[in-house]
């Protein structure tokens, strides 16, 4: 938000710090929004993941929206979109190098950390310090990612109809797009970390957005529409499950940018 000047202070000193150039895409206010004016948001339809979206979770949407729309007018092939509370790795920039001349082709690459346990693909050598693995079910948090101008062009046309939360729509397998998680990470967000929000609470910074967001429950939609999701989550289960003998889950926190491991041998990882 153009109000949030701490968290573009903060921004400057990463900008600084990894040596990259950031381009501030104003996010889209959701208190300033009146969701029947978007065109694109479209609630109560089957074939959505959520029956109906908060105002906040619509705007953030409609922000991503705009940095893709962005990146596709720039002509770049490829280009960062991030949040506004980032914490970067020393070697931020040379691992988006290595990913961007690398021989490994992609749509999407996961750069920040998470916290939910998800099974992903096998190790997929970039080079000796970089890997990634193949996403193989929805994650949340978007907070940073490397996306490519094509991508861009083929997400912004799958959301001319939305009701997804962000995260999910944008990892999804359903996209049909080669999305890739990198290994370990090199970004993460604040909230993600015990000792970097209670410092930034102390200054006055606001941590999240969604602290003061509206958490009253809301409508999951009728009976068929909720079975219609239960029967969908329960059939990705089961083909997970599949393959989850052959294959690792892990959950990586803020932690491992502070102090990653050299050895990528699956040591760190819990079997699912």
């Amino acid at each position: 938000m153009d109000r949030d000047t701490d968290r573009l202070e903060h921004m400057q000193e990463q900008s600084r710090i990894t040596g990259l150039e950031f381009c501030r895409v104003p996010a889209v206010a959701a208190a300033q929004l009146d969701l029947a004016q978007v065109a694109q948001y479209q609630p109560h339809r089957y074939r959505h993941s959520r029956w109906h979206l908060r105002p906040l979770e619509v705007a953030v949407f409609l922000s991503h929206r705009q940095a893709w729309e962005k990146i596709i007018e720039s002509g770049e092939p490829f280009a960062i979109v991030m949040e506004d509370d980032l914490v970067f790795a020393p070697d931020f920039a040379s691992k988006i190098a290595s990913l961007v001349e690398g021989d490994v082709p992609f749509d999407l690459v996961r750069l920040c950390t998470f916290i939910q346990h998800r099974t992903m693909g096998p190790l997929c050598r970039v080079d000796s310090s970089v890997h990634l693995r193949r996403i193989l079910q929805e994650m949340g948090d978007a907070g940073c990612y490397l996306v490519s101008r094509q991508a861009c062009l083929q997400l912004l046309a799958q959301s001319q109809s939305f009701c997804d939360h962000l995260d999910d729509f944008v990892f999804s397998p359903e996209r049909g797009l080669q999305i890739y998680q990198l290994d370990p990470p090199v970004a993460g967000q604040v909230i993600h970390d015990a000792d970097l929000m209670a410092a930034w609470k102390a200054q006055g910074k606001l941590v999240s957005v969604r602290e003061a967001d509206d958490r009253r429950s809301k409508d999951k939609g009728p009976a068929l529409y909720r079975l219609k999701k239960e029967l969908k989550r329960a059939l990705r289960e089961l083909r997970l499950s599949v393959h989850r003998r052959f294959l690792s889950a892990q959950t990586i926190s803020l932690a491992d940018i502070k102090a990653p491991s050299a050895d990528r041998s699956d040591q760190n990882l819990r079997q699912g």
